[in-house]
């Protein structure tokens, strides 16, 4: 027993002098080593309250932001996204990130045409890289869709293809839905779904993505 007290204690000394040197001369290092060894389960735990709370954020901005109205027209858009792989596809990933490019027509201030392409890159768990697996898993969504707005809050029903761009990979049904405020005259915020199927395989994540729009 106090063989075992004592080999315990030595290494709880080594652990906290590691992480008081870290800490000191690299304190982002220390901060990267604890995350890594945060349960995955408790990462996915933490990003769904982030989309929960982003989601709440939206509301009280939508209607904070109700007198907004979009011009009639062309609008451009660049965006970036965070993804949260969802179903069979969270075995596979827990985490992914994307750009994308939209243009939209308004026809006046409540109905507009949308189109987008983009690129979205999955990280693949490190227990699958092990075993031979990608790195990353590479998706081109290209999508259509039509954008109903209300102020500053819209819905946006889209549909299209996504490419694989992994060896091998194949292109599949995709299907979204998003939720989205302008917080701005430019400054596009909204919470979506996307999901792909392929001979009744269905995969998706749930996604933040904020953009910055450009109306011409």
């Amino acid at each position: 027993m106090t063989v075992i007290l004592l080999h315990g204690s030595i290494r709880g000394v080594c652990c906290l002098f590691f992480c008081s040197f870290k800490l000191k001369y690299e304190p982002s290092s220390v901060l990267w080593y604890s995350f890594r060894y945060i349960p995955t389960e408790s990462k996915i735990i933490f990003m769904k309250k982030a989309l929960l709370l982003f989601a709440a954020g939206l509301f009280f901005v939508g209607v904070s932001n109700a007198q907004y109205e979009r011009p009639i027209g062309s609008e451009f858009s660049v965006g970036i996204t965070g993804a949260l792989p969802v179903g069979d596809f969270s075995d596979v990933s827990s985490f992914g990130l994307g750009a994308d490019l939209k243009y939209a027509y308004n026809f006046n201030e409540s109905i507009a045409a949308t189109v987008s392409a983009g690129y979205n890159n999955f990280f693949v768990k490190d227990e699958l890289k092990n075993l031979g697996a990608d790195k990353n898993v590479g998706i081109v969504p290209l999508k259509a869709g039509v954008r109903f707005s209300m102020g500053g809050l819209y819905a946006e029903p889209q549909l299209g293809v996504a490419i694989g761009t992994n060896e091998g990979s194949e292109s599949a049904l995709t299907y979204a839905g998003q939720v989205g405020v302008m917080a701005t005259q430019n400054l596009d915020l909204s919470l979506r779904y996307e999901g792909w199927s392929k001979n009744d395989v269905k995969s998706g994540f749930v996604g933040l993505r904020v953009a910055y729009t450009m109306p011409f």
